[in-house]
C-alpha cells in the first residue's frame, strides 16, 4: 500500500473545503497533480499545495492508497469525501463532514471529529 503524507503548513482561521483528500480523488494521480488541486478557503480558490506538503507515494486505485494527515484539520471539512477504499490516518482533530457519503475503505481519528461524522454513510469505518 502506497503513503502518502499531507502536512497542514499552517493554522487554519477559516474553513477550508477538501473532499479531494481521499483515496478515491489521489489515485493513479502525480504529487504535483495533488498540488495544483483547487480547494475553497472561505470564499477564495486555492491550490490544496498551498495549504499542506504533500509528499510520498500514491497508489494506482483506492485501495492501494493509505493517507496519513499531520497537523490540526478541525477546520478542513469533507476529508474522505465518497471514499471507497483505502485508508486515512488523522494524528489531530479533524473537521466537519468527515467521511461523508463513504461507502468503504476506513478513517481513523487520534483526536476529536467536527459536526456531521459519517452523514449519508453507506459503508466502511
Amino acid at each position: 500500500m502506497a503513503d502518502l503524507a499531507i502536512i497542514s503548513v499552517r493554522q487554519f482561521k477559516i474553513p477550508v473545503t477538501a473532499d479531494c483528500i481521499c483515496p478515491d480523488f489521489v489515485a493513479g494521480k502525480s504529487l504535483r497533480e495533488i498540488e495544483l488541486t483547487q480547494v475553497w478557503e472561505g470564499n477564495r480558490k486555492v491550490k490544496l499545495g498551498s495549504l499542506f506538503k504533500i509528499a510520498g507515494e500514491i497508489g494506482p486505485t483506492p485501495n492501494d492508497c493509505a493517507i496519513k494527515i499531520t497537523g490540526n484539520v478541525s477546520a478542513v471539512r469533507r476529508i474522505g469525501y465518497e471514499m471507497s477504499g483505502g485508508s486515512i490516518q488523522i494524528d489531530a482533530d479533524a473537521g466537519m463532514y468527515l467521511g461523508e457519503r463513504m461507502k468503504g475503505g476506513t478513517i481513523a481519528v487520534d483526536g476529536n471529529a467536527g459536526s456531521w461524522l459519517g452523514t449519508q454513510m453507506r459503508g466502511g469505518r
